[in-house]
């Protein structure tokens, strides 16, 4: 039977995250951000737009964490997000 649980006001709740998935993202962040906004800023024509392509990249990554290939190859599958992302108006 479905239980119904209550929650404190002031503890929102919030999904669970495996923590896998965000020392995965952590790494790939670290590793690849300064390459891909060096990338972007390249291509973009202000400031504020590369920050964008750049946001929306790495948030593609996120969603897709489960797929990103290992090590030097993410940087590669990242140009691959990134380069779409760019030209979107």
């Amino acid at each position: 039977m479905f239980e119904f649980r209550t929650y404190e006001e002031d503890q929102p709740w919030e999904p669970p995250v495996d923590d896998n998935r965000v020392a995965t993202f952590e790494v790939v962040y670290g590793e690849t951000r300064d390459r891909i906004a060096a990338y972007a800023a390249r291509r973009c024509d202000s400031p504020q737009y590369t920050a964008h392509v750049v946001a929306e990249t790495f948030t593609i990554a996120w969603r897709r964490v489960d797929e990103l290939p290992p090590e030097q190859e993410a940087r590669l599958w990242l140009y691959g997000v990134a380069r779409p992302v760019r030209r979107r108006p």
